[in-house]
């Protein structure tokens, strides 16, 4: 699963980028993810991407996140 943060200002969009790459690492969400059998196993940084868009710059920052479930089902 790709998440990413798209801005006009550099910082914001880096600031965004790096809380979507420790989201699911965080206690609570880690807690109710393991709760459904999900956790995030892995968690890289996406690729920089920034545009010109003819009179200003759209920056992206985000995270790629592989995620592993377990099935319950018998």
């Amino acid at each position: 699963v790709q998440f990413k943060a798209v801005s006009n200002d550099e910082g914001e969009a880096k600031t965004l980028g790096h809380e979507l790459r420790k989201l699911f690492f965080l206690q609570q969400p880690a807690y109710e993810l393991f709760q459904q059998h999900i956790v995030a196993k892995d968690c890289n940084t996406i690729p920089s991407t920034d545009t010109f868009l003819d009179v200003d710059w759209q920056f992206m920052s985000g995270a790629d996140y592989t995620f592993g479930v377990q099935d319950n089902f018998t």
